[in-house]
Parts: C-alpha cells; sequence; structure tokens
C-alpha cells in the first residue's frame, strides 16, 4: 500500500500491522488478529509488552505533532464568496488550517502574516489582478502560492492559461517519483480540468494531458519562492461534499507545509 510503513507482515508479505502516514492529517496505526486488549486483561506477558509499547509510541507521537501544529505555517485562503468555497474554508476538517482573506479586503491585508497563499478556483480574478504585485512581492519574500482552477486573468506574471476541453482520462504524471504526487494514484487526479497552462520554461511539470497540455507545474526558479499552480480543482469537489479530490488536496497542503518548512519560513 502507497505511503504506509508496514511494521509486521505475514509470510505471504501481507501486512498485519503498519503505520499510514499519508491518508489523513494525523498518524493510524492498524492492526490484524492482535487483540491486545483482550489477552492483557488475561494478563499474556506478550501481549502487555505489545500493548505498553504501543501506548508509549503514541504518546510520543502526540508530542511531536503538537509541537508541529504549534509551529505549523500559517495558510491564507482567499474568499471570493463562493458557496463552495465557504463550505470548504469553515469546515471541520479544513477550516482549522485556513485562514480566510477575503478578497475584497485584499489590497489591504498585511500578506507576510501568511507563509503560504492559497487561492481557490473562481476567485476573483480581477482582484487578484489589483494585487499582482503584493503577490509577487510575497513570492519573492520566499514564500508559497498554491492556485487551483483557470486563470482568467494574467495576475502573475508567467501565467499563460487555456480555455479547452481536457479528457481528464488521459492525464498523466510526468514526474511520478516527485514528493508533491507521493502517495496518488492517476484515479486521484482524473476528474475533469478547467483548461491547460503552457508552463514558463523554467517550471518543473508533473501533470499533462494526453495532448501534452500542462495540467499542473511548480515554478520555483523565477521567484525566491514557489508558485504552484493547476487546472484541477479539489477545492470545489471537497466544497460540495464530495471525498473524490480530497487526497489531492491534502498533498497540495503538506506540499506546501514542508516547503515552508524546509525554507525556515517556520521558527
Amino acid at each position: 500500500m502507497a505511503g504506509v510503513e508496514v511494521l509486521v507482515a505475514n509470510a505471504n508479505g501481507n501486512p498485519i500491522v503498519y503505520i499510514d502516514r499519508s491518508s489523513t492529517p494525523g498518524i493510524i496505526i492498524v492492526s490484524s488478529n492482535l487483540d491486545a486488549f483482550c489477552h492483557t486483561f488475561y494478563d499474556i506477558d506478550p501481549a502487555k509488552r505489545f500493548l505498553s509499547n504501543l501506548l508509549d509510541w503514541a504518546e510520543r507521537e502526540a508530542e511531536l505533532l503538537g509541537r508541529a501544529v504549534q509551529k505549523a505555517p500559517r495558510i491564507g485562503a482567499i474568499y471570493s464568496g463562493q458557496g463552495f468555497q465557504y463550505e470548504l474554508l469553515t469546515s471541520d476538517e479544513f477550516g482549522p488550517l485556513l485562514d480566510i482573506i477575503y478578497v475584497s479586503r485584499l489590497p489591504l491585508v498585511d500578506l507576510m502574516q501568511f507563509e503560504v497563499l492559497l487561492v481557490l478556483r473562481e476567485s476573483n480574478q480581477e482582484m487578484l489582478k489589483l494585487s499582482g504585485d503584493k503577490l509577487v512581492q510575497f513570492l519573492n519574500s520566499g514564500r508559497i502560492i498554491i492556485s487551483f482552477g483557470e486563470v482568467t486573468v494574467d495576475w502573475l506574471p508567467g501565467f499563460n492559461w487555456f480555455r479547452h476541453r481536457v479528457d481528464e482520462k488521459s492525464l498523466r504524471f510526468v514526474r511520478p517519483e516527485h514528493p508533491f504526487l507521493e502517495g496518488l494514484e492517476l484515479s486521484d487526479v482524473q476528474w475533469h480540468c478547467h483548461g491547460s497552462f503552457r508552463a514558463p520554461s523554467e517550471a518543473d511539470v508533473l501533470i499533462k494531458d494526453g495532448e501534452g497540455q500542462d495540467i499542473l507545474f511548480i515554478d520555483k526558479r523565477r521567484f525566491r519562492g514557489k508558485l504552484l499552480a493547476t487546472t484541477l480543482d479539489p477545492d470545489v469537489h471537497v466544497g460540495f461534499g464530495s471525498g473524490l479530490t480530497k487526497k489531492f488536496l491534502w498533498n497540495s497542503l503538506r506540499w506546501a507545509i514542508r516547503e515552508a518548512e524546509t525554507a525556515g519560513l517556520v521558527d
């Protein structure tokens, strides 16, 4: 299974105990055929040691997670009043991670209080354009922007977006080894796209369609920071209550958080 650490397997190589750190923002440990609680109740020593080790491990992991949460990068999400955006930004799962930035107040907001900006699909492109200099300054301070969906106004230099129908079944990974794609299958990205890009020549293209058009790229050379842009719209589907794109959305946020930490943006 992709993205898991197998601790114990049977003779056929099937996992008996494994740790999953990729399917959710937390950590799941799964065991099969090990009823440690029952055997501990009956005072079986191996079960008691297993349960004791498990609880010690969980306590250490909880402490590490607590430190990570305290130092987590701040993610500002630009809100333009769409219903799906509201549902996403106020959801129990994603809402606690995202600080809402009302697009009408974007020219007045100090963006440097954030390490990551999330530009949701159907954002007000004209308002983004008005704050284009601020967004470039944000990137050139070493910070990170994620953009979902179409880009009908070039609010950042180098956005070359084209409106055309994309066959989502033709999407392919150009660099499947890239950390952003860790744990993702093609089925996790094969939903409808909103056009395509012609990525800057300096950018790393990770996903293309069957016609060779760029669907997702990471630009880390033209700015001091990083821009991730894709015509996919995981935010829309999650906002409308679908779990289809949740894995992709989590990958996007995890990637940005790791990049912010690696760049030393978080103390």
